[in-house]
């Protein structure tokens, strides 16, 4: 659901959508759904390390068994603080070495 920034009206789902897939089709992308798109992004905090408790709120999960998804794609603990920092353009941290001598 989205709602106007000014009037806080619903938008009409069908012409969101409609609205959404043309601006792919003018772009020359591969199609994606809202869904796809809100799994990315899912996908991509966790790998940035954000915490899955705020993902969990972000995505409007209810059960925090849904959000475990993403789970799999966090780093370990040890440099999940360098990838946020990187993820959200701070510049204050590195780019840490992942494993296997992966860098950023």
């Amino acid at each position: 659901m989205f709602c106007h920034p000014h009037t806080g009206h619903v938008y009409d789902a069908s012409k969101l959508r409609k609205r959404f897939v043309d601006a792919i089709d003018r772009a020359g992308v591969n199609p994606i759904t809202f869904h796809e798109r809100r799994h990315t992004f899912g996908t991509q905090m966790a790998a940035a390390g954000a915490p899955l408790r705020a993902i969990q709120e972000w995505l409007g999960h209810a059960d925090a068994k849904t959000t475990e998804i993403y789970s799999h794609y966090a780093p370990d603990a040890t440099n999940g603080a360098a990838f946020a920092a990187k993820a959200f353009g701070s510049g204050s941290v590195g780019v840490p070495e992942q494993p296997g001598g992966v860098v950023g």
